[in-house]
């Protein structure tokens, strides 16, 4: 379940699309009104350079690890960085490379941590995805299977590694 496509930074072309598609998307104003004339994504300015997203994997209902995808707008890319439950820098990487750059740790991680334990709850895998702005998390999306499942990391061992986290409900592993 994604609520904020291609992290809200997606864009469509030719750009009436934008708007045509988020007419398509009724929201209230707190007041009770409807709020029209939305584009599709919502472009701010003040965040589309970089807006890291954490995502937190959660085996069997514990989060594992976490990582930040960073840099989308940066000339090489995006940058996907892993860290552990403390935020220490994982040894490996996926097919994007790591951030060059010290990524800080989310002022609300351990709640970003307990929120994302709540809603994977009951299941053998879920990665649950926030943002955090000015001090505030908001709710990305639900995957159950990141990359459909054959995304690779790097070095191999940590495949098992990470594969060996993931007790499937009526298997021993």
């Amino acid at each position: 379940m994604t609520f904020f496509p291609e992290c809200g930074f997606g864009e469509f072309s030719p750009d009436e699309w934008d708007t045509k598609l988020g007419k398509l998307i009724k929201l209230k104003s707190p007041s009770g009104g409807e709020i029209n004339n939305l584009k599709y994504i919502v472009h701010n300015p003040a965040t589309t350079n970089d807006l890291p997203d954490y995502k937190f994997m959660c085996f069997n209902g514990k989060v594992g690890m976490c990582f930040t995808c960073s840099e989308r707008r940066s000339a090489d890319g995006v940058k996907v960085t892993f860290f552990d439950n403390d935020w220490n820098q994982m040894p490996f990487t996926r097919h994007y490379p790591a951030s060059r750059h010290p990524l800080p740790r989310p002022q609300n991680f351990e709640k970003m941590k307990s929120l994302a334990e709540q809603l994977a709850a009951g299941t053998d895998f879920l990665r649950v995805d926030f943002y955090e702005i000015n001090g505030k998390i908001y709710f990305g999306e639900l995957t159950f299977y990141p990359g459909c499942g054959f995304e690779e990391f790097t070095p191999d061992e940590w495949d098992r590694k990470i594969g060996d986290l993931i007790h499937l409900s009526g298997t021993n592993k």
